[in-house]
C-alpha cells in the first residue's frame, strides 16, 4: 500500500509539473478557453449564487472557520484536528510559493467574483483537497458505519470537484489552474498522511 501511495503521489506531482511547464510556455490557452466556454454555458443567476456560496467553503475565511470548528468541536481526537490544520497550512505555503514563482495573471474573462493575486495554481482547489481530502481520510480510517463512510466521502469528493468547477465558472481561474491545484493538493495530502503514519501519529 505504501508503494502504491508513493506511486500515486509521484504521478500527481508529475502531472502538476507538466501542467506548470505548459502554462509557463502559454500552451494551455486553447484548452482553457474550450473548458470555460463549456462551463459558462450553464450560467444562470441561481447557479451563480449557489457557486458563490460553495466557492467560499474553500476560501481563506471559510477554511479557517472550518479548521477552528474542527479544533473546538473535537469531531476527532484533538491531535487529528491539529494534523488537519497542519495539512492545510502546508498546502497554503506551497500554493503561495508556486504562485509567486509562476506569476500567472488571472484570466481576462467575465468575472462573477472578486479576486486578486496570481492565478496558478488555484488556491481554492488546493485548500479544498487539503481540508476535505484530509477529512475523507479521517472518515475512512474511523470506526464509522461503512455505508455512512461511503456516503460522506462521496459527498466530499463531489464538493471538491464542484469547488474547482466554481472557480472556472466564476471566471477567476483557468481550468489548468484548477487541475494543477487538485493534482498538487492531492500529492501533498498523500505525502502528509504518509509522514503522519510513519511517525505513528495517525492510523
Amino acid at each position: 500500500m505504501k508503494k502504491i501511495n508513493k506511486v500515486i503521489m509521484s504521478i500527481l506531482f508529475l502531472v502538476f509539473c507538466i501542467i506548470a511547464v505548459l502554462v509557463h510556455f502559454g500552451l494551455t490557452g486553447s484548452f482553457d478557453t474550450t473548458i470555460y466556454k463549456f462551463v459558462i454555458g450553464f450560467k444562470s443567476d441561481t447557479l451563480t449564487k449557489v457557486l458563490l456560496f460553495i466557492t467560499d467553503l474553500a476560501s481563506v475565511k471559510g477554511v479557517v472557520a472550518l479548521c477552528v470548528i474542527s479544533l473546538i468541536g473535537l469531531f476527532w481526537k484533538y491531535y487529528k484536528s491539529l494534523f488537519l490544520v497542519l495539512n492545510v497550512v502546508v498546502s497554503t505555503i506551497f500554493n503561495v510559493v508556486f504562485k509567486n514563482i509562476m506569476m500567472v495573471p488571472r484570466p481576462n474573462i467575465l468575472r462573477l467574483a472578486e479576486e486578486t493575486g496570481y492565478s496558478f495554481p488555484s488556491g481554492h482547489s488546493m485548500a479544498s483537497v487539503a481540508f476535505y481530502g484530509f477529512v475523507i481520510y479521517l472518515v475512512l480510517s474511523s470506526k464509522m458505519n461503512k455505508c455512512l463512510k461511503i456516503i460522506i466521502s462521496s459527498l466530499l469528493v463531489i464538493l471538491i470537484f464542484v469547488i474547482g468547477f466554481s472557480r472556472v465558472y466564476l471566471g477567476v481561474h483557468n481550468a489548468s489552474d484548477v487541475i494543477a491545484g487538485h493534482a498538487l493538493g492531492t500529492a501533498l495530502l498523500f505525502a502528509d498522511i504518509m509522514i503522519f503514519k510513519k511517525k505513528g501519529l495517525v492510523e
